[in-house]
């Protein structure tokens, strides 16, 4: 578990480790053998470039929090949008309801140790930098793109450009035996 997303949640919206045992607890009240809370916070960045010139630049969040509850064979599953402790209460108790039992209830710790083997750590991740930042990005890309395309141009790639602006081909060297020739239609 990565103990950077953990605290991401507890920091920017005020829950703590109680918190999270009490809401797997409402989860399991109903008699549920398992509980999960399955946080998401999601960053999509877009910059549209066209000759240079920014035309766009677009960002959205997808944030929420699904809660699963297993009893025996059946699975309760609710989801909020909104992270913050009354939201996500009602998400619990729809999803015990939903995989309801007679059972009592059953209190989970959270396991919040760091993942030892992180094989791919992030530190600065895209969406995190500044628009101006993205913007620089964008033009370096622009710029190293533009530069293989003139490459292509000078070791052949020209004929496979006129063919796509719609220039007629050259005729190939006879072969051999046409399609025609051979009976196939």
């Amino acid at each position: 578990m990565n103990t950077d997303a953990i605290e991401f949640f507890f920091h920017r919206y005020g829950l703590t480790l109680k918190d999270i045992d009490d809401l797997l607890a409402i989860a399991l009240a109903r008699g549920g053998d398992y509980a999960d809370l399955y946080f998401e916070y999601r960053v999509a960045n877009s910059v549209h470039l066209e000759e240079h010139i920014v035309k766009s630049a677009t960002k959205s969040i997808a944030q929420g929090v699904g809660v699963r509850v297993i009893m025996g064979d059946k699975t309760g599953y609710a989801y909020t949008d909104e992270i913050a402790f009354d939201a996500i209460e009602k998400a619990c108790s729809t999803a015990s309801h939903i995989a309801r039992s007679g059972k009592g209830i059953q209190n989970l710790g959270v396991n919040a140790t760091p993942n030892v083997h992180n094989l791919y750590p992030v530190e600065a991740p895209v969406s995190s930098a500044e628009l101006i930042q993205k913007i620089e990005l964008m033009n370096k890309g622009d710029v190293a793109a533009r530069g293989r395309r003139q490459d292509a141009l000078h070791r052949g790639g020209a004929q496979a450009l006129r063919r796509r602006a719609g220039q007629p081909r050259k005729a190939p060297r006879d072969v051999g035996a046409r399609a025609g020739d051979r009976g196939v239609g």
